[in-house]
């Protein structure tokens, strides 16, 4: 089933983009 390792491959990097996406937009104190 390729759908399935797509699936976990963005199941993967989802995350990570969405959390690095949170951290550029954050004001550094």
């Amino acid at each position: 089933m390729k759908n399935m390792k797509f699936l976990i491959r963005f199941c993967m990097i989802f995350p990570i983009a969405i959390s690095l996406s949170i951290m550029q937009n954050k004001p550094k104190n």
